[in-house]
């Protein structure tokens, strides 16, 4: 079976560690396929925050106090968890810092946010929900700002797939939760804003951890859920192959940030670290409201894949409406760069 029709199948194949002896062996296990489902093709995302409590903000901390609540919220210092982030890409390439620019003056506020999530706890099985939406400033004095308001949780699916193989052969067939990942399920926000040697400056960060039975929905199914959802959410048209994306960064951060590029494969400088592109503002989203969701699924399939889902709403387009995109970064051969697969599904405006 090709790759491509792989990612699309009705069937997952997972890797299950089970106990032999003291040690650990891994095999390959063929898990019933699940009914595929359809989401709506223009699904309605979420408002973030209403934008009448953001009308009411006149600085930054008042917005930051309406998008996370400090009696709900933990907030973080942001130039610390910019310190760490820029450690971390640094670390990544294994060169030391010699532009005037920071390593992460490229790196969009998605690309950031999931770097403070993944730089949390690695988990080998993992799905990522990012929601995105925007915000104005009009301060008593000085100019207008447009804020970048994004929102990503951390689903640890490790849990759920032990208690899914224990279901099947039995716990003392099966390893230790341990060995499936350990770490609670979270949710970062973050305020940032473009200024001058940097696409997102973060000027205000907070967390809080879910409740073990959550029931927050992924693209309308439930992200707990230990099979892959991506490969579900809409018909996909055939994939095809992209040129190789390259370069130091990590390649989950590089399919965040250039699935949103024109065509969804990457544009410019292979060598930097991100591309991003300041999102234009839709006027039919009202601030606070998401029109952006992406999901991103590693250690789920078969192969050593990273899988990245983004629905785009209401662009300003004349024909398109929406967009679906997916990008898939397979490791084919080991010491080459993977394999990347698009798929993409465009929805056209009605006719008035």
């Amino acid at each position: 079976m090709s790759i491509s029709n792989r990612l699309k199948g009705a069937s997952t194949l997972l890797y299950i560690p089970f106990k032999k002896g003291p040690g650990l062996i891994l095999v390959a296990s063929l898990i019933t396929s699940s009914t595929a489902f359809a989401a709506q093709d223009t699904p309605r995302l979420p408002v973030l925050v209403e934008a009448a409590e953001l009308d009411q903000a006149s600085t930054l901390e008042d917005i930051a106090q309406v998008f996370m609540p400090r009696a709900h919220w933990h907030w973080s210092d942001s130039e610390s968890l910019q310190a760490d982030i820029r450690a971390t890409l640094t670390d990544h390439s294994g060169t030391q810092e010699t532009s005037v620019f920071h390593p992460d003056a490229e790196v969009g506020p998605l690309g950031k946010a999931y770097l403070l999530a993944q730089a949390d706890a690695d988990l080998p099985h993992v799905r990522y929900r990012w929601r995105y939406a925007k915000a104005r400033l009009d301060p008593p004095s000085g100019p207008q700002q447009v804020l970048d308001l994004v929102e990503v949780a951390r689903f640890n699916l490790g849990p759920a797939r032990h208690q899914a193989l224990s279901d099947i052969h039995g716990e003392a067939q099966v390893a230790p939760k341990a060995d499936f990942g350990e770490g609670a399920d979270k949710v970062w926000r973050l305020i940032t804003r473009p200024i001058m040697g940097q696409a997102a400056d973060i000027l205000y960060a907070g967390w809080r951890a879910l409740p073990e039975s959550h029931g927050v929905n992924c693209l309308g199914e439930k992200c707990q859920t230990a099979e892959g959802l991506n490969h579900r959410l809409i018909s996909w048209p055939e994939a095809n192959t992209v040129d190789t994306l390259i370069g130091s960064s990590p390649m989950a951060l590089q399919l965040i940030e250039r699935s949103l590029a024109p065509g969804g494969a990457y544009q410019g400088d292979p060598s930097s670290a991100s591309a991003w592109r300041d999102i234009e503002w839709p006027e039919s989203a009202s601030a606070g409201q998401s029109f952006i969701e992406i999901t991103l699924e590693k250690g789920i399939g078969q192969e050593a894949a990273i899988d990245l889902v983004v629905f785009h709403d209401q662009l300003m387009d004349h024909e398109t409406r929406a967009y679906w995109r997916r990008l898939t970064a397979v490791d084919v051969n080991p010491g080459m760069p993977p394999k990347v697969l698009m798929s993409e599904r465009l929805i056209p405006r009605e006719p008035h």
